[in-house]
């Protein structure tokens, strides 16, 4: 069975910002799709693992952007699960247009038993051997900053067109968030998003902001509770 799966994507007006760039929440879109079809090629796609009490859970998103290429209007996608790491399943996504790579994304995800919500390690893709993938080094969780150091922003609705199959907000959409907050004027750099908990329909999450120094900071709180933040650099001297 091929570790690498690779997928042509026809690229849409609507996946692109108002500055003509695509969105990050495209390229999520598309990881999550490719690493789905990869999946079921594995033996460990969605139907599959429910049959088995058994869901995928992303809990984190990093995301590096090296291009930001306009006008174009399909890219190639290359994705592969990484060695295990206790719990944690990694898999690198690289896009391509034209052959050359532009971004590449690092998802991590976790197994969860839906009959008892806690977290399992089946032996998928133990027989792996690539431990780093496309990042040579260990995409480590945001360090969360207290509550008191953010400035508030205004809270946002979860709406109906927002929510998957699993009854929850996609993770695709949290990085848009992050536009409607800052309204970036250049395209992302780099951007990490860590996914603390759930988010669902009607609730009205607090979308909460910190600027430091190249970094963006967005966090999103229900109450007091976290449910999701994220880190960003925004690219000033990029190439079209």
């Amino acid at each position: 069975m091929e570790t690498k799966f690779k997928k042509k994507y026809q690229i849409t007006t609507n996946m692109f910002d108002k500055n003509d760039t695509i969105r990050v929440s495209s390229l999520l879109d598309i990881a999550q799709e490719i690493a789905g079809k990869h999946a079921e090629e594995l033996g460990c796609g969605f139907q599959t693992m429910l049959d088995q009490n058994l869901i995928w859970v992303v809990v984190r998103n990093y995301i590096e952007i090296y291009k930001t290429p306009k006008n174009f209007f399909e890219i190639e996608a290359v994705t592969y699960p990484l060695k295990p790491r206790f719990v944690e399943f990694n898999r690198d996504t690289e896009f391509y247009h034209n052959g050359e790579l532009f971004a590449a994304l690092r998802s991590t995800w976790m197994v969860i038993n839906i009959k008892d919500y806690k977290l399992e390690s089946p032996h998928f893709f133990d027989h792996l051997t690539d431990k780093d993938g496309f990042f040579k080094r260990r995409i480590s969780k945001l360090p969360a900053r207290k509550k008191d150091e953010l400035q508030k922003v205004k809270d946002v609705e979860v709406v109906y067109s927002m929510i998957d199959h699993n009854g929850h907000l996609n993770n695709t959409h949290y990085s848009d968030f992050y536009l409607d907050v800052y309204k970036p004027l250049n395209p992302i750099k780099t951007m990490q998003i860590e996914y603390i908990k759930q988010c669902f329909l009607d609730e009205d999450i607090s979308l909460y902001k910190l600027e430091e120094d190249a970094n963006r900071y967005l966090y999103g709180y229900k109450d007091d509770e976290l449910r999701f933040y994220m880190e960003c650099k925004e690219n000033k001297d990029y190439e079209n």
